[in-house]
């Protein structure tokens, strides 16, 4: 309470303090360490070393508090980053779903026809038609939506996923440049680092070997063995690289990639194939 000119008492007014900044918190604190070390007129080594140290801090909080601020923000961008993509392959996975589901029905239509004719089944009016060997008869426009699928989610696995199938098909047709079209496309969206950048690069060198690129397919596969991450493909990116080196001429270099084959897994078939081709280029028949 204090008391006016004419005696009487009043209730003086208080002003509301504003709240320190997160800096002005931080350079109080960092102050009273350094005036508690200051008062000490004969430090240690250790004493004097941690002076130093907050002296420099003293010095150079605004700086030491940005730097802070700048990774945290990163931490965030990079958190929100990975919801935003999660985000986005969720909603590639949807609209790739109707399509997968098309496709997978033509698909497995054909593999029943296919296996009625083989077994000699009586005909069945109900039975799925056998596949013509026209990709426009069999499919439609079905291969042609999975590659615009595939280009605009290129950066996707839901984008890989379309465009792997439709690059399967397009081989089996006989139509290899669409199919590179499609596969160089996506590897150049999708890298190492990624299992379907590795799936692409595995493909697409089974496509350039398929069109006697045996160069070029190489460089792929040995991408794909370069990860330690994808030890399931490295049997069989052996093994189609000792194909290509054989047909090259490298019969070192296939004996080479058919040992690393052979060891894929005692029951495999990649690896019963490699060790029939390595004891065929060992004995020299």
């Amino acid at each position: 309470m204090e008391k006016t000119p004419n005696g009487k008492s009043s209730k003086s007014s208080v002003v509301p303090k504003s709240q320190p900044s997160p800096a002005q918190v931080h350079s109080g604190a960092v102050g009273a360490i350094a005036t508690e070390l200051d008062n000490i007129h004969h430090r240690d080594f250790f004493q004097e070393l941690m002076h130093r140290s907050v002296d420099a801090l003293e010095r150079n909080l605004s700086a030491v508090l940005a730097v802070i601020g700048v990774l945290a923000l990163a931490g965030a961008g990079w958190l929100g980053w990975g919801w935003i993509e999660a985000r986005g392959e969720k909603a590639a996975q949807e609209k790739f779903y109707p399509l997968e589901k098309q496709y997978a029905e033509k698909r497995d239509g054909f593999e029943r026809a296919k296996f009625a004719a083989q077994s000699k089944t009586p005909a069945d009016k109900a039975a799925p038609a056998v596949a013509t060997g026209d990709l426009a008869k069999d499919y439609g426009d079905l291969v042609d939506g999975l590659e615009s699928f595939a280009k605009e989610h290129s950066g996707s696995a839901a984008g890989v996923q379309a465009g792997l199938l439709a690059s399967q098909t397009r081989l089996e047709y006989s139509q290899t440049d669409k199919a590179l079209e499609t596969l160089k496309l996506l590897r150049e969206k999708n890298s190492t680092n990624k299992l379907m950048g590795l799936l692409v690069r595995m493909a697409e060198g089974n496509a350039l070997a398929a069109n006697e690129k045996c160069a070029d397919a190489l460089s792929l596969w040995q991408q794909v063995l370069e990860q330690k991450s994808a030890t399931f493909l490295h049997g069989e990116a052996s093994l189609r690289a000792g194909i290509c080196l054989e047909s090259m001429g490298q019969k070192d270099r296939a004996i080479e990639m058919y040992k690393k084959a052979s060891a894929d897994g005692e029951q495999s078939a990649t690896a019963q194939s490699a060790k029939s081709l390595l004891r065929r280029l060992e004995v020299g028949t």
